[in-house]
């Protein structure tokens, strides 16, 4: 009954068996030569060639399943190129070759293409260094049209189902490109490469082209409220300063918001309230210590061969709204959820060349904190500005900027800290591991020295029996030189006395 309870079996603890169902032909004995050679085949020619065919293909991507091809094309087309030719690269990449071409689409596209040119919303030439590939690939001519009716909100109303489509698809595709290209500029060093490149995700997620209007990103604005806005007296022409004006009214209308109704109008007011309008806070420094409150605590100076700590505070204007709600950007135009992110850069004053440190902020709060560093070896003693960038990756005209000034004085002028007595104690304290160390070597003298121990303590008794030996011979030896010399002694008095007695030289013996 214990076997049962236990194990489940009366004969107690049974070991597992495993069974597998097989076909009736596979055991038939006239099928086996054929259940064998089909079994070598899927062993040594099917496994092998997928696993060859799996690796080939994985060789042309990189890390992030963009293909390298990409990456070699945006190294060679990026530098140096005008904001205006950007979403060409993006349309060159590998990805794209293989977009299917219909004979029905080919007179949309020709439309828009020319309707792209005529008002001036695409460059009518592509740069000399992409020609070759728009001539070889005609799939990249079509993404770059489909890419630009986009970007000027053409496509709904003049493209096809099926370019809908195809659109849709180079849109989701397009964020993991965009890394790509911020990681070959920010590979190259080269600060204006960046900020090129984040310019045009803010337009392409915002469907904006780069000569139209920041406005056109409030909701219900078209072409004619953003005309009227940005034209005329008290005129609004960026983003910040229209939400920094003053309501017309007690709706909250303001200019270019005169044929709105109420309910749009308080769409647009509550779009305001959760944009992302921040204060950008730097302060530079060699930093001595950050407290408990992650306030930081510079050094009086910074000497040059220091390295310097830029601390950065992001915070909204308007805190009162939780975290949680924060995070999603207003993009309707593009079909994927987009989400709030900033880029920090810094470089030297009044130069976009270099890049010297660039921090992802991908935080979602009310107050973001962050540090970036800067070694200052070689640089000589005086006065720097650094220039510090705020570029949101979503919206177009809520970037910061900042500059900074730091005095690097010459490290012989700085005084040395003084030094707490406790803390050079503490420095020369040994180490945990210093004392597990010395704790180790005990033990292994108390484990292996034992029968060196035995012979030094025989050692030391035989030498000091020695001594001994010696000590009793020298006494020994001491001793009877004395008696020696006390026999001479009395010998020499009863000379003294035969030669006093009357002058007579004869021996008397003494009684």
């Amino acid at each position: 009954k214990e076997n049962w309870i236990k194990y489940g079996n009366p004969d107690g603890k049974q070991p597992m068996e495993l069974s597998i169902g097989l076909p009736n032909f596979l055991m038939l004995k006239e099928n086996q030569n054929l259940v064998l050679v089909l079994y070598l085949i899927g062993l040594v020619v099917v496994i092998p060639s997928v696993v060859a065919l799996y690796y080939s293909n994985s060789k042309q991507y990189s890390d992030k399943l963009i293909l390298n091809e990409s990456f070699q094309i945006y190294g060679y087309l990026l530098k140096n190129t005008p904001i205006k030719h950007i979403p060409e690269i993006l349309a060159l990449s590998a990805e794209f070759r293989k977009m299917p071409l219909r004979p029905e689409d080919e007179k949309i596209l020709a439309k828009m293409k020319k309707m792209l040119i005529a008002q001036e919303l695409i460059v009518k030439k592509p740069a000399h260094n992409t020609l070759n590939f728009f001539k070889r690939w005609p799939q990249h001519d079509k993404v770059n049209i489909l890419i630009h009716a986009h970007m000027n909100r053409l496509a709904a109303d003049n493209l096809s189902p099926a370019l809908l489509g195809d659109l849709d698809t180079i849109l989701r595709k397009a964020p993991n490109l965009i890394e790509a290209m911020r990681d070959t500029a920010k590979g190259t060093g080269n600060l204006r490469m960046l900020h090129r490149v984040l310019q045009f995700q803010q337009h392409l997620y915002q469907a904006l082209y780069f000569t139209s209007s920041p406005l056109l990103q409030l909701p219900h604005f078209g072409v004619t409220e953003a005309k009227h806005a940005s034209s005329g007296k008290g005129n609004y022409r960026t983003l910040l300063q229209f939400i920094e004006a003053k309501a017309l009214d007690d709706k909250g209308r303001k200019k270019g918001m005169a044929n709105m109704t109420d309910e749009h109008c308080a769409d647009v007011e509550v779009l305001c309230k959760y944009l992302p309008l921040v204060d950008f806070d730097v302060q530079a420094g060699c930093l001595d210590y950050e407290d408990d409150d992650k306030k930081v605590h510079f050094d009086e100076v910074c000497a040059a061969g220091d390295i310097l700590t830029f601390y950065i505070e992001i915070k909204r204007q308007n805190d009162k709204i939780p975290d949680s709600e924060l995070g999603i950007a207003h993009a309707p135009f593009y079909p994927l959820f987009v989400e709030e992110e900033w880029f920090i850069t810094l470089g030297k004053a009044g130069n976009e060349e270099n890049l010297f440190s660039v921090v992802e902020v991908k935080e979602h709060e009310n107050v973001i904190r962050h540090k970036m560093q800067l070694p200052t070896r070689g640089l000589k003693p005086g006065t720097y500005d650094f220039d510090l960038y705020l570029t949101s990756t979503c919206y177009v005209g809520l970037d910061k900027k900042t500059t900074v000034k730091v005095d690097l004085v010459d490290p012989k002028t700085v005084k040395p800290a003084e030094v707490h007595p406790e803390d050079i104690e503490a420095e020369n304290a040994p180490s945990l591991f210093d004392l597990l160390q010395e704790g180790g070597e005990e033990d292994e003298d108390s484990d292996f020295g034992s029968d060196d121990e035995d012979g030094n303590t025989k050692k030391k008794i035989a030498l000091k029996k020695d001594a001994d030996e010696k000590d009793k011979k020298v006494e020994e030896q001491d001793k009877s030189d004395e008696q020696v010399a006390d026999e001479e002694v009395d010998s020499d008095d009863d000379l003294v006395a035969v030669e006093l007695v009357d002058g007579v030289p004869e021996t008397k013996k003494n009684k």
